[in-house]
């Protein structure tokens, strides 16, 4: 059976996205090595390009990781990953409990061993955002990012691309 995003992430609209996957895993660090398996899984079998796959599992991870980091799980202690394609993207998304703060880019001095999650989030992905609302068990939010199915060019470091996806 195909799931749904509710709501497409990338712009806040009530609108059905197919999601091809959908994980509830622990809220632990060791969660993105299972999410980013399933992923590499799902896309490869779709014959999606090989760095399609490498970059969504980067992405991914450090999805888990920053959820993992910052933010409350879900009731049951978990986080909802999902993944899908729409319109010539590929829409990840990490849905938790949300956290004290708005997710976004650090700067992390060359000595620092934490901060950069977001920036290669930035940096790897044509556009981000994050979604904070109500789900039926109360407040969660989801920070995603999306991948073009077909090569482009990159944008210089720093060029900024997040976005406010407010709930409707």
């Amino acid at each position: 059976m195909l799931a749904l995003f509710r709501v497409d992430p990338s712009s806040g609209r009530r609108r059905k996205v197919p999601v091809l996957g959908r994980l509830a895993v622990r809220h632990a660090a060791a969660s993105a090595g299972r999410a980013r398996r399933r992923l590499v899984d799902d896309l490869a079998r779709l014959g999606l390009s090989d760095e399609l796959v490498e970059d969504a599992a980067l992405l991914l991870s450090e999805l888990v990781g920053n959820a993992v980091r910052f933010a409350d799980p879900l009731p049951g202690n978990v986080l909802v990953v999902r993944w899908g394609i729409v319109k010539g993207r590929l829409l990840l998304g990490v849905t938790d409990g949300g956290g004290r703060g708005t997710p976004q880019v650090r700067d992390a001095g060359p000595f620092d061993t934490r901060g950069r999650g977001l920036a290669i989030v930035e940096a790897v992905s044509t556009t981000w955002g994050v979604k904070r609302g109500r789900s039926g068990v109360g407040r969660s939010s989801t920070v995603w990012a999306a991948l073009p199915t077909r090569h482009v060019e990159r944008r210089p470091l720093g060029a900024s691309t997040a976005e406010s996806a407010s709930p409707r």
